[in-house]
């Protein structure tokens, strides 16, 4: 065989590769979220975020609870350990089914 051919072999080798683990990624990525929905169908975690956000975006619009909301998430920013902060981000993350809470930070 020569060269030539070997290297194409090793090339379509490579391509088939990484079409097999991409598929792999995505069908264990559809098992992850299967389990996530099943997880959480009794739970009521994900309507209590969705209810504090909700509460909080309406607090927004109150004029005498802005100056509150604004210490809260000042200290949030500044005074909240990073250990708190990744858990409640983790939370969140998992209540609305996502895989990643590393993107959510900037």
């Amino acid at each position: 065989m020569s060269n030539r051919a070997e290297k194409a072999q090793a090339k379509q080798k490579l391509a088939v590769a990484k079409i097999e683990a991409q598929a792999k990624r995505v069908e264990q990525d559809g098992a992850w979220e299967i389990e996530q929905a099943k997880a959480s169908q009794d739970s009521w975690k994900d309507e209590l975020w969705t209810i504090f956000f909700v509460a909080l975006l309406s607090a927004c619009f109150y004029p005498p609870a802005q100056p509150y909301i604004e210490d809260g998430f000042r200290f949030l920013r500044e005074d909240l350990p990073e250990w708190l902060s990744w858990s409640i981000m983790a939370s969140i993350g998992a209540s609305f089914g996502l895989k990643s809470i590393g993107k959510m930070r900037g």
